[in-house]
């Protein structure tokens, strides 16, 4: 598994995007990170202000873990699950990069399927899109991305994200950093050269006034028609304190992290938050032998 994922990014690094904006007039975002990330309370954060998720019904339900809902369209996941399925894959391992690139014929109109689908039941609004899976197949969905949903790449300590990933399922926290590590890097390789709006799960929680300028920032980048149906004051009233928990410990990185996930974390905390041109050194958008 370890050998097919470092093979599938390192045939993105020979295919490198080139240096290019945020998506000019988009319908709406798409909110990047690995599971347990703060993805669920950001995309609410967002529907909140107006953006458009799916029809309850479409909604996968709320659990104990994300008990505010996870605000993701059961369409999509279904979608993405199929392809990982049939090019006999999964979340945390990954298809190779060439393998997704000969799929592309029959499973990228699958993809847009889903995202016209929730298009067509948005009623004008702008949509936000939002499947942890994404970040290990941007090069199926990267060209949907590019025409049409502004990234939100959402930024959370990977010490608690391995502790969430322990205390849902009991995976070992040296298989969730890995995995971590393996996500992000596959999305960092996306985005250099790109425009993303940052949303740094931690310092949201502890300033609730970002989720507004988060908002703000990736509402710039809509169609006008649907950039005035959100309110990004809205949002702020989404993120609840109380589920920030599995907090890093002193020492914990140094303790935990190999040298080269230390280096990543490093390199997304200093991401602020808002509009922000990704850039990641080579070195960084390869997983290491974790």
């Amino acid at each position: 598994a370890a050998d097919k994922a470092n093979s599938g990014v390192d045939d993105q690094l020979s295919d490198a995007p080139p240096m290019e904006s945020a998506v000019t007039g988009a319908v709406g975002v798409v909110v990047l990170g690995m599971s347990r990330s703060g993805t669920s309370a950001v995309t609410r954060m967002f529907v909140s202000a107006g953006f458009f998720a799916g029809h309850d019904e479409d909604l996968m339900p709320a659990t104990d873990q994300s008990p505010s809902g996870h605000w993701e369209n059961v369409g999509v996941w279904r979608a993405n699950e199929q392809i990982l399925d049939r090019l006999q894959a999964t979340w945390f391992d990954p298809p190779a990069t060439a393998l997704q690139r000969l799929a592309r014929e029959w499973a990228v109109p699958m993809l847009r399927t889903e995202v016209e689908r929730i298009l067509g039941q948005a009623d004008g609004a702008p949509v936000a899109i939002k499947d942890p899976r994404i970040g290990v197949m941007t090069p199926l969905w990267g060209e949907i991305l590019t025409d049409q949903l502004h990234p939100v790449l959402v930024i959370r300590d990977p010490i608690e994200i391995a502790h969430s990933v322990a205390r849902r399922d009991g995976t070992p926290p040296a298989f969730a950093l890995a995995a971590w590590e393996l996500h992000m890097v596959s999305l960092l390789d996306y985005l250099t050269g790109r425009t993303a709006t940052v949303a740094p799960y931690g310092s949201m929680m502890q300033d609730i006034e970002l989720a507004q300028l988060v908002v703000e920032q990736a509402t710039a980048h809509l169609e006008s028609a649907r950039a005035s149906r959100v309110q990004p004051a809205d949002g702020k009233g989404a993120l609840n304190r109380s589920y920030h928990r599995n907090r890093a410990g002193v020492g914990d990185h140094d303790e935990q992290l190999t040298a080269r996930q230390l280096e990543l974390w490093r390199l997304l905390s200093s991401l602020p938050a808002g509009d922000c041109a990704i850039e990641a050194p080579a070195e960084l958008r390869k997983p290491g032998r974790a």
